[in-house]
């Protein structure tokens, strides 16, 4: 497989347009197309970017090799296998060892979501690795932070995300949402109010319906007034800015049961 390719195969595989990419990487725009037409070759440092960019090895990117794992997800990865501490199985560890395991990825793990930086940003400088199945694209893994998805999905839970491009917003799911508010807050429990911005990770499930989005919560125990807005879909590019959509999870604990509420 040819760069040009591989560059292609990865656009459309992450849900990427070429000018986010051009952007993300410092280039421009017009460079992405020529490569993706063969009459251009990228530089050395080019080539760097983008596959620091889509977190794939070099070689992958250039189509040398079909084995998309950094120099770095190796080193994680065997760190992982000689971890005595690791929760994997010696059967497990012996099928990594030999390639057994077949469909499977090192995918970015972000601990804590930070509402104030690119979510892209955050993956490509993500020190950690989860190993997961390659059902379908993903771009990252993060923890289920509180209870709001419950029952659908438990606060012990590990989710499976792929990056949002506004072209392609599906017409419903469970979505990742950056919240930069400006407004009148009382902040670190002072007495007096202030104008500031609060940001916020929203995990919400949501619903388009023609101009407008309408983000509410799963657990029925906050099934309250408030707790579901109606915005309109500008606002999702902006103060609410919604940056993925939650494919799936791992299931950490087989005997988890959902939280209860204090009341019941």
């Amino acid at each position: 497989m040819e760069f040009k390719d591989r560059l292609s195969e990865l656009l459309k595989q992450r849900g990427i347009s070429q000018r986010k990419l051009a952007l993300s990487i410092n280039r421009n725009p017009a460079l992405i197309t020529r490569y993706l037409k063969g009459d251009f070759s990228p530089g050395s440092d080019t080539v760097e970017l983008i596959a620091e960019f889509f977190n794939v090895s070099i070689d992958y990117l250039l189509g040398k090799t079909d084995d998309p794992s950094t120099s770095e997800d190796r080193k994680l990865l065997n760190a992982a296998l000689n971890n005595p501490d690791a929760q994997m199985s010696e059967e497990v560890k012996e099928a990594l060892k030999h390639g057994i395991l077949q469909n499977t990825i090192l995918l970015p793990y972000l601990e804590k979501l930070d509402p104030a930086k690119e979510i892209s940003t955050q993956i490509m400088t993500s020190q950690k690795r989860i190993i997961v199945p390659q059902e379908v694209p993903l771009d990252f893994a993060t923890p289920a932070i509180d209870d709001a998805l419950e029952p659908e999905y438990l606060k012990t839970d590990i989710l499976l995300c792929r990056l949002l491009q506004v072209e392609q917003l599906p017409a419903k799911g469970i979505g990742i949402f950056f919240v930069n508010t400006e407004g009148i807050h009382r902040l670190n429990d002072k007495p007096e109010f202030e104008k500031a911005t609060i940001s916020e990770v929203w995990i919400r499930k949501f619903i388009v319906s023609d101009k407008f989005i309408i983000i509410s919560l799963i657990n029925p125990k906050y099934d309250v007034e408030g707790q579901t807005i109606v915005l309109p879909l500008r606002k999702i590019e902006t103060e609410y800015k919604l940056v993925s959509t939650v494919i799936g999870m791992i299931r950490l604990r087989k005997d988890s049961e959902p939280i209860k509420s204090e009341e019941s």
